[in-house]
């Protein structure tokens, strides 16, 4: 495990995300910075797709290669525990992505990252809620 995340860039996933090609680390970081202090040191950041409204498992896995699978936040963000995680909707039970901790992203089909609407959590989430216990 330590040879492994030894050899990741993070360097170069820093620049990536300041880069003007680094398309995918900057939608990131543009939505963590945009909630402000509402986003905790060490919340667990959810990227939701999988809905006829957001991006596709396709379209998902392109981006997630662009981000380098969320490890963009690690680079970026070093002095705190915060982590990324991808769900699919259409794939995945919503409770394995409930968490006191979570905040919650969505991604569109154009790969805009923006926190997750309202709406949709409560349409996508509430099974998951329902079936959880804190």
């Amino acid at each position: 495990m330590v040879v492994l995340l030894a050899s990741i860039p993070f360097g170069v996933l820093a620049e990536q995300a300041a880069n003007p090609r680094g398309g995918g680390p900057r939608r990131i970081v543009r939505a963590i910075e945009a909630q402000g202090p509402a986003i905790a040191s060490n919340a667990r950041l959810v990227v939701l797709y999988g809905t006829p409204e957001l991006a596709d498992y396709e379209q998902a896995v392109a981006f997630r290669y662009l981000a380098y699978n969320g490890m963009v936040v690690d680079a970026v963000y070093p002095e705190t525990t915060m982590s990324m995680r991808f769900h699919d909707l259409s794939r995945r039970a919503p409770r394995k992505v409930i968490r006191p901790s979570s905040f919650y992203f969505q991604l569109s089909p154009s790969l805009e990252v923006e926190r997750a609407g309202r709406a949709l959590l409560d349409r996508e989430l509430r099974r998951g809620i329902e079936s959880t216990r804190w």
